[in-house]
């Protein structure tokens, strides 16, 4: 093993990996399917996750990919002594402790110009290669790496693409066949407890360079998973604001991105400003809709108790989590 930069666990062969996960070395192998097996295999049971295809807001689909228990445990223990332990940039506002949507949003609020910018498949284009990397910046051999990163990503079966609901809309295709590339090679599957933590320090070098652009243009920047988001006191005019997102969709496509483009949106003071639902104009503050929803579903569980809700025909939360639109992480 190389020099550690962060306090993680020693890990010197595959032997003391083998130890920490309590597993024999027929069975690692099983499970980090480092040659890709798994995606020529028809049989369910012998996948080590379970698909759902589900459909995007604003069209086209994600694939969640949840791993099945087992695999799920040794993730999470991957998770907490490995991932955890590694620092992700001050930008970075989503899956990290302490930080939230929240949080995210606050930093941009009475702003002048708000910018959202959306990342295309986050996870999906996130390879097993960079993977691989940011292990080997852990300090691990080449063959714990190799296995770590099997551990911790997934090709997916032939079967499942081609199961895929396909767009209606023809400004959609390019991007989901960009999709089946990512999802036919291993990759960070959304719905694995350790996808967010690694997407989060493979984007270091893009909250890197994206926070720099903000800082000299005297402007503020944060992330939210796939969410970019921008701020600006004052007045910018649109060429300036053209200029700034040419120079963001630069730095994303070096660092291994792709900028969503039907999903970008510069708001001004005198527009209602929105980052991951929630309004910055002047503080942090929901939606009037979404208020009145919640304040209808208080008062009728005050007076019918917790189900009363029903009556309201609302069966679940009374706003949509923003952490929901990337997948399960648990």
């Amino acid at each position: 093993m190389g020099e550690a930069r962060w306090p993680v666990p020693e890990l010197h062969n595959l032997a003391d990996l083998r130890a920490m996960l309590g597993l024999s070395v027929g069975d690692l192998a099983w499970f980090s399917d480092t040659k890709e097996l798994g995606k020529t295999v028809v049989d369910e049971r012998l996948h080590h996750y379970r698909y759902r295809w589900v459909a995007k807001a604003g069209g086209g689909v994600r694939l969640i990919e949840e791993p099945k228990p087992l695999l799920k445990h040794f993730q999470r223990v991957l998770l907490r002594e490995i991932l955890n332990r590694v620092p992700v940039h001050s930008a970075a506002e989503g899956f990290c402790r302490g930080r939230s949507a929240l949080s995210y949003a606050a930093g941009h609020s009475g702003q002048g110009v708000v910018v959202h910018v959306d990342l295309e498949d986050f996870f999906g284009s996130i390879a097993a290669g960079r993977v691989f990397g940011i292990f080997r910046q852990c300090g691990y051999p080449e063959p714990v790496a190799h296995v770590l990163t099997g551990l911790v990503t997934n090709a997916v079966p032939r079967a499942t693409w081609a199961a895929a609901p396909r767009p209606d809309r023809s400004d959609l295709l390019p991007s989901h066949r960009r999709l089946g590339s990512h999802l036919a090679h291993a990759h960070l599957p959304q719905g694995a407890p350790t996808s967010p933590a690694i997407a989060n320090l493979a984007a270091f070098g893009l909250d890197r360079r994206l926070s720099g652009l903000a800082v000299a243009t005297g402007g503020s920047y944060s992330r939210y998973a796939d969410d970019l988001a921008f701020s600006w006191p004052g007045h910018r005019s649109n060429e300036q604001l053209d200029r700034l997102l040419s120079l963001v969709g630069q730095i994303v496509g070096a660092e291994g991105f792709r900028v969503n483009p039907l999903k970008t949106s510069t708001r001004r003071s005198g527009q209602r400003q929105r980052l991951a639902g929630v309004v910055v104009n002047a503080r942090p503050n929901m939606e009037r809709k979404e208020y009145d929803v919640l304040k209808a579903i208080l008062h009728n569980a005050g007076r019918t108790g917790p189900d009363g809700r029903t009556a309201l025909g609302i069966h679940g939360s009374a706003t949509t989590s923003p952490a929901g639109s990337h997948g399960s992480i648990n």
